[in-house]
Parts: structure tokens; sequence; C-alpha cells
């Protein structure tokens, strides 16, 4: 089982392999492996951003506290990214069966921690309320247009706003009833 994605610009493409009883990370042709019985957890997110709306990720945190993450999406370019989703849902689901097999202790979790979580939401109600007085203030000074195209905007992401809350809502998961809505498509 292996998938391959560069994050970035700055990064290199990381190969990112199941063995069993090791998560291989390969990176320019040099293999780096990580024993699945050091992983203490691991955490899996949707983290859209406004060039690359099918982002994913999958932290492995070991005992040590180090972190190592696994997106769903390649960097082609720039706001270019190529959708790996089905070798990055097929790596994931095979890391955590292999990682419950050897390390039952290891704790499975979906979505943003729950601090994250609340500030986000507490940070965009604050943000949209905002955003509708300063709309409401406008609206006076003949700019109605200006105003209306705004609403549509805000509007048009509504849905996106939706779908991140609903996947990223925090919880843990059993390693073998992964969430459908974790991974990327539900795949």
């Amino acid at each position: 089982m292996a998938h391959s994605a560069r994050r970035s610009v700055l990064e290199q493409e990381i190969t990112w392999t199941v063995d069993g009883v090791a998560l291989i990370r390969t990176e320019k042709g040099i293999a780096k492996s990580y024993a699945l019985t050091d992983v203490r957890a691991i955490r899996i997110a949707y983290d859209p951003t406004r060039v690359d709306q099918a982002r994913h990720w999958c932290d492995v945190t070991f005992n040590s506290g180090f972190v190592q993450r696994i997106v769903s999406t390649h960097y082609c370019g720039f706001a270019d990214f190529e959708d790996r989703g089905k070798s990055y849902s097929a790596l994931v689901r095979a890391l955590v069966a292999a990682v419950a097999n050897i390390n039952p202790a290891c704790t499975f979790e979906a979505g943003k921690k729950k601090s994250v979580y609340i500030a986000e939401i507490a940070f965009m109600a604050v943000a949209l309320m905002f955003l509708v007085w300063v709309l409401l203030l406008t609206a006076g000074m003949g700019v109605s247009e200006i105003v209306g195209i705004k609403l549509v905007l805000l509007a048009a992401m509504l849905p996106t706003l939706r779908s991140y809350l609903r996947k990223n809502w925090p919880r843990r998961f059993h390693a073998d009833s992964i969430p459908d809505n974790a991974l990327p498509s539900g795949r």
C-alpha cells in the first residue's frame, strides 16, 4: 500500500507505505521507517483551502510526541492540486488496521481537536456577525450592488462550511469503523 504527495512548492514528494510493522516515509530515494508499536494516536481530518478544496490529512503521533502528517492532495503548481484521495484513503485504512492490530493502546480520532473546533466556530460566528454589521453599514452608501454580490458569495460558501463542520466534528472511532465522511469522498 503506497501513497505519494507533495504538500507545497517548498517540499519534495513523499511516498508513504505501510508494511504491517512500520510506516515508511521515502523522500528523494531515502526511506525512514517508523515502528507502529510507537504510534500513540492517529487523527484524520478535512482541511480545505481556497485553492485545494479536497485536502484531507492524517496525523500520526508517536510516543515521543513527534508527528508525521500525510496529506491527500498533491501540489502540482501554483494553485494547482491533484486529488489523490483514492490512494490516501487506502493508505489510511491500511495504517489504521495495522496499528490497531499491533498496538491496541493507540487512539483513533476523526475531526479537529475539540478545543480547536470550538475556537474555529466561535471565530466564524464573530467574523460573520462583523461581516453582516459592515454590510448593513455600507448598504445605505450607494453600494447596494456590491453588498448583494458579497451576500451571494457568502451564501455560495455555506455548503463548504457545512461540509467542513460535519467532517471535522471531534470524535473517536474504532479501527474497523472509520467514519464515512472522515476520508475523501467517503472512500
